[in-house]
């Protein structure tokens, strides 16, 4: 570990060669975005051009810094004709998970939070009013995904064995078996839990218009309802995410392991040869004078 991390050998690596070049671009695009989260964290009273052009330049910079990823992962550790569409696939797949996954993070960090200092009923109509905003970007970021990740692993195994031999394939099957549990997450609120609290949400909304005696009942029942959805709605999110991080860790551990993908030759074992047996023979001369014995031990 010592010799891992010696001065000189990592000196050599941001100084020498293409990865080093894009290495020191993220960690500038990366000290610019810590600049102006500070920037936005610290200074409230901004002008309104500032806060019209930063999320763009949030986008912008976070663009730059996936494809400065990807031109310095092992998608670039390519044959030359394929280089190019490798390190595209491998750019729009780390955007899409930013999409997806940063979505979510943002839901649970920021949203849900503020949310949850609301009365239950303007937690449920925000839910189903404000969420359903957020899933077409997700189907969007499911969508590239779905379609880079396999194009990316075709590159980058020429076997299917290799998903079980490798590190990196293991570290490629466990990112696919938790992007398998995030979208059964993310159906089960989408298909069956939203839909549920919009029934109950509008359906409560429409009892307490014209509250009457007899229909106090009516209501409490329907704010129960309501009330129960609404948190487990906000539990499904508010847990969803950490499926997110999981993969984002995958994605890492890929870039670490990519050179487990060479096969390493196993090996070879000495050949034994078992030892001759003598040979013994006697041959005479044609005119039977003389007689020869051969020993060959």
């Amino acid at each position: 570990w010592g010799a891992a991390f010696a001065p000189s050998l990592l000196t050599g690596l941001i100084s020498n060669g293409r990865f080093g070049t894009f290495w020191i671009v993220r960690m500038i695009v990366i000290a610019v975005l810590l600049a102006l989260a500070l920037f936005m964290l610290l200074v409230k009273q901004r002008p309104r051009l500032v806060n019209s052009v930063l999320p763009s330049i949030n986008l912008l910079l976070g663009a730059l810094l996936f494809a400065a990823i990807s031109l310095s992962s092992h998608a670039s550790a390519v044959s030359n004709n394929i280089v190019v569409l490798a390190v595209l696939a491998d750019w729009l797949h780390l955007m899409a998970a930013a999409l997806w996954v940063g979505g979510m993070l943002y839901i649970t960090t920021t949203y849900l939070p503020v949310l949850t200092r609301k009365p239950v009923a303007e937690r449920a109509h925000s839910l189903v009013t404000l969420i359903p905003y957020f899933s077409p970007l997700a189907l969007a970021g499911v969508a590239i995904m779905a379609v880079t990740g396999p194009f990316s692993a075709t590159i980058h195994l020429s076997s299917w064995v290799q998903l079980f031999t490798t590190a990196y394939g293991r570290a490629l099957t466990v990112k696919i078996l938790l992007v398998g549990a995030l979208m059964t997450t993310s159906a089960i609120h989408v298909l069956l839990i939203r839909p549920r609290l919009k029934r109950e949400y509008y359906k409560y909304a429409y009892a307490i218009e014209g509250v009457t005696y007899n229909q106090a009942r009516q209501v409490k029942l329907r704010e129960g309802r309501m009330t129960t959805l609404t948190r487990r709605l906000m539990g499904v999110l508010r847990w969803e995410p950490l499926l997110g991080v999981g993969i984002i860790v995958c994605v890492g551990l890929m870039n670490v392991f990519a050179g487990t993908l060479t096969p390493i030759a196993a090996p070879t074992q000495p050949t034994t040869t078992k030892p001759a047996a003598a040979f013994n023979t006697t041959v005479k001369t044609t005119d039977n004078k003389f007689t020869v014995k051969l020993n060959v031990n």
